[in-house]
């Protein structure tokens, strides 16, 4: 009997603990930590380079007719078939010019100041007409302006094209010159070749062989001067003088055969 007991007195305390340890594990108020997360890195949008032709400055805001610019910029392309130009507008007439190119890099751009209608003063707004070799042009416009201002009073300059634009090497071409009376010895002629596959200039000496007062109409002397011995193609030609009273010009282009 006495054993009897004490199996029951096991059994009770027995189930007692576990009710005991039961309720401590419901009644625990800590709750479970949360697992730590890893932050994640903003990723940023990659903003595509541009390849467009762009000017960004130019080293003259004013020019006579025919003085020398370098116009800076960026993606300057060398081999568009020569289509690719600096395009000189007349901010107040709207009149446009393509200027001529001497040298060009991707990055700079060597090239004669005119004005439309033969040298019309005014200011010009610049611009880079890019056409590649299967695509239809485009004009990428800029700030920047160059003022084409008139010769001062008593200067001599280079008014008219040549008798013919067509010439043969060894040949002679002529210009016309105004207000004034000159000699050979006062003019430097070099015909200008430009190679649009290598962006290079070259300069090519020819010789003064006369000048004729009056003889290219009214007031105007005639310069004659012999073509060189040169590859057939275009050049442009520029004529320099030297006093200060003749302001170093270009005389348009002309064709060699």
């Amino acid at each position: 009997m006495n054993k009897l007991v004490s199996i029951c007195q096991a059994l009770i305390i027995l189930t007692l603990i576990t009710f005991c340890f039961s309720c401590s594990k419901k009644s625990d108020p800590t709750p479970a930590a949360p697992k730590p997360t890893t932050p994640t890195t903003p990723t940023t949008p990659t903003t595509p380079v541009s390849t467009d032709p762009e000017l960004t400055s130019v080293d003259k805001t004013s020019a006579i007719n025919g003085q020398i610019i370098t116009v800076t910029g960026k993606n300057f392309s060398k081999n568009y078939n020569g289509a690719s130009q600096i395009v000189a507008t007349n901010t107040s007439t709207s009149a446009q010019v393509y200027l001529p190119i001497l040298s060009r890099s991707e990055t700079q751009i060597v090239a004669v100041m005119m004005g439309s209608g033969a040298g019309v003063a005014g200011t010009y707004n610049l611009s880079y007409n890019s056409k590649p070799d299967a695509n239809a042009p485009k004009l990428f416009s800029s700030t920047l302006n160059v003022t084409v201002a008139a010769p001062g009073v008593g200067q001599f300059f280079v008014s008219s094209t040549f008798l013919d634009n067509t010439v043969d090497k060894l040949a002679t071409a002529s210009f016309g010159v105004k207000n004034g009376t000159t000699n050979m010895g006062d003019y430097t002629v070099k015909l200008i070749g430009y190679d649009y596959q290598t962006g290079a200039a070259t300069e090519y000496a020819a010789t003064v062989t006369g000048v004729t007062g009056n003889g290219y109409g009214g007031s105007m002397d005639q310069v004659d001067f012999t073509v060189p011995s040169i590859a057939s193609g275009q050049y442009e030609v520029r004529i320099s003088h030297t006093t200060n009273t003749l302001v170093a010009g270009w005389g348009g282009f002309f064709f060699v055969n």
